[in-house]
């Protein structure tokens, strides 16, 4: 501290004088502000201690700290990762009640981080741990129920997994009814990415049912990871995209699929983790199988397996169905030694997974894969052992409840020879009370002395400048614009929501198919606000996701999904909200009519948007175009009219030009000026 500093202090400080001994002191306190930190910390650590946050469950969150380190490239390595997450259950003492909940968190990331990327039954007992320690909580808080949904979603999960269809059902139930209510934008996008996961996996007569209330779930998660106010979202936005992906997948919407495979694409930079870019070559080349398109499957095949064997990750069930894949293919193109190679590789690993259904699979490709060599006598042992696997599974259920009972036993073991050892400790915390409070003391006087140097600081400072309160003002400005674009979709959304309800109590069909038009117009204005506050933009619309999205509503109000496909073909174009509203509606319009009309007796049939700069002069066409019946020239409009009616009001409103065309099919082309953006 410089001399005039010194002056200033002692000249505004009564307490402090001119004499030499007063100088030391202040000496003294430079120095402890300097290391002041130092000292924070310890007190900081201490109060923790006492106020339930001990030096052990410290300790823990750093073991945690640094396993979820090595999940990440390019220092990926999955065995440190697990020696550090049981570094993290082994310093937490198992019979305080203090770490209860540390424990049960710890096991349940512990599983979920290694859950997909490396199965063993040791991972899957973290899970029944981590429920083990949340029953031993003895006071359950608003800070708990988070915890129990995650560990209730993860038992339904398993329980989905072993085919107990009604137990995973009631745990879903108990799972959704502790967070339904909770408005915090993480928890209800993570509670809607559950249900679309746990609703897909139901395997049943719903099962149609279950996909679709999956996707619409699924969408409305996506809205809210896309919405930007969500962080740290990559790798679940990613199984969002795996969810809503599938679902196309099951309709053979191939467009839909890629789109979905192109939004993980983007993520994989992002999330750094070279498991999920296997994963989605995994998922990717399946989808080309599938389509038959094997030149681009294979490659993706291969690059899975190459990711999962480089970064020692093969003890999962995507490197074996994987490799089970490749060697399907081997074996249709009759290369009889590369399938049962790849059948025996995948064999191997499925054993020291201890996977009951994926040894069965492996025993039976073996078979398969003998037979057509001709090799009988070995196709009947793999045959065989095909249906002693499936007897063992029997025994293998029963050690594994014997494991978890001696499991219990150690742990009550553990925790009687630790309680031995906890009266030692008191001495300590005796102890560490009476240097907290002399500490509390020393601090005290400092801050005394330290805030008439910050009286003396702020008599010099700066106000804030003109600019400075001009971007605050500007930043608190297109956030509240923000909100009021997010209330009106929400109001629209409401007002959507009572239409569908009051149409449901109608049954007069033209009444009906009206309410659903009016439903429909209202969606299509609310997917123009949603996109407004998502974007970077606050008066400009990207139109072709928009009409994806609008294209999709659509279909999906009609149950027109796998039936009718709507295509948008067309570039990046950014429109204002006045603009893009009318070509909303007229579009809405366009294809309400087509779904209505033009497919009469007709299977399948496709619908296309494109919307394209015509010169350069600011001139656009939208075209609207389908391969139904056609319209009839100069047919007097079917239904109310009300619905041409508004396309011809919204035509003169954006003084453009309307025309029809008829050939195979009906093409409507709205030509109209662009609006410069503000």
């Amino acid at each position: 501290m410089t001399h005039l500093n010194i002056i200033l202090f002692e000249k505004y400080n009564p307490l402090i004088g001119s004499n030499l001994e007063n100088r030391k002191i202040f000496k003294l306190l430079s120095l402890f502000k300097k290391w002041g930190f130092i000292i924070l910390f310890f007190i900081g650590c201490s109060t923790s201690y006492i106020h339930a946050q001990t030096p052990q469950q410290i300790q823990s969150k750093t073991f945690q700290t640094k396993a979820e380190w090595f999940l990440k490239l390019p220092q990926f390595n999955i065995d440190s990762c697990e020696i550090y997450y049981y570094k993290a259950i082994d310093v937490l003492k198992p019979n305080e009640s203090a770490h209860y909940q540390a424990l049960s968190e710890v096991n349940l990331s512990l599983y979920l981080s290694l859950l997909r990327i490396k199965k063993s039954t040791k991972i899957d007992t973290c899970l029944k741990l981590a429920r083990y320690y949340f029953d031993k909580i003895p006071q359950k808080s608003e800070q708990t129920k988070l915890l129990e949904y995650k560990i209730l979603i993860r038992e339904a999960d398993e329980s989905f997994a072993n085919n107990e269809q009604t137990k995973a059902n009631k745990l879903m139930v108990q799972a959704f009814g502790l967070v339904q209510e909770d408005k915090s934008p993480n928890v209800q996008a993570l509670y809607l990415y559950d249900k679309a996961n746990l609703y897909g996996k139901i395997r049943s007569d719903e099962v149609r049912q279950g996909l679709e209330m999956s996707y619409r779930f699924a969408q409305q998660s996506r809205n809210l990871y896309e919405s930007g106010t969500i962080r740290n979202k990559n790798e679940i936005l990613f199984k969002v995209y795996d969810v809503l992906g599938w679902y196309h997948n099951y309709k053979a919407n191939s467009d839909s699929c890629d789109y979905y495979f192109e939004k993980q694409k983007a993520l994989l930079p992002l999330i750094k983790n070279p498991y999920f870019s296997a994963f989605y070559c995994s998922l990717r080349g399946n989808n080309y199988m599938r389509r038959k398109q094997y030149e681009k499957a294979i490659p993706l095949l291969d690059e899975c397996s190459f990711l999962l064997e480089k970064h020692k990750i093969t003890q999962n069930q995507v490197y074996v169905f994987n490799t089970y894949v490749l060697g399907v293919r081997e074996l249709e193109m009759k290369k009889y030694d590369n399938a049962i190679l790849l059948f025996r590789k995948g064999l191997n690993e499925a054993i020291k997974q201890e996977s009951i259904s994926f040894i069965s699979t492996g025993y039976g490709h073996l078979s398969n894969a003998y037979t057509q060599k001709n090799d009988y006598k070995t196709a009947l042992k793999y045959y065989t052992e095909l249906y002693k696997n499936d007897f063992d599974e029997v025994d293998k259920q029963l050690n594994q409840s014997l494991q978890e009972n001696e499991l219990k036993l150690d742990i009550a073991l553990k925790e009687k020879e630790i309680t031995q050892k906890a009266k030692e400790r008191n001495w300590y915390i005796a102890a560490l009370i009476a240097g907290l409070f002399l500490l509390v003391l020393v601090y005290r006087n400092f801050r005394l002395k330290q805030k008439s140097n910050q009286q003396l600081e702020l008599l010099n400072g700066e106000l804030e400048t003109k600019n400075t309160l001009l971007d605050k003002r500007n930043a608190e400005n297109e956030l509240l614009l923000k909100e009021i674009h997010h209330r009106v979709k929400n109001n629209l959304e409401v007002v959507s929501s009572l239409l569908e309800l009051q149409s449901a109590q109608i049954d007069d069909p033209a009444v009906a198919s009206a309410m659903l038009a009016s439903q429909n117009r209202v969606h299509s204005m609310g997917i123009i606000h949603q996109k407004l506050y998502q974007g970077e933009h606050l008066a400009a619309i990207e139109m072709r996701d928009y009409f994806i999205n609008l294209g999709e509503n659509i279909v999906s109000s009609f149950n027109a999904e796998g039936r009718i496909k709507v295509e948008c073909n067309m570039p990046k174009l950014v429109l204002d909200v006045d603009t893009a509203i009318s070509i909303g509606l007229i579009t809405n319009e366009l294809i309400t009519n087509s779904l209505k009309y033009a497919f009469e007796n007709k299977q399948e049939g496709n619908i296309k948007i494109t919307l394209n700069e015509e010169d350069n002069e600011g001139g656009l066409l939208l075209k609207v175009s389908d391969d139904g019946i056609g319209k009839v020239p100069d047919e007097k409009a079917k239904g109310t009219g009300f619905g041409t009616q508004l396309i011809s009001l919204l035509t003169r409103q954006l003084d453009g030009k309307l025309l029809y065309e008829i050939n195979n099919g009906t093409t409507v082309l709205l030509y109209f000026k662009k609006t410069k953006l503000a």
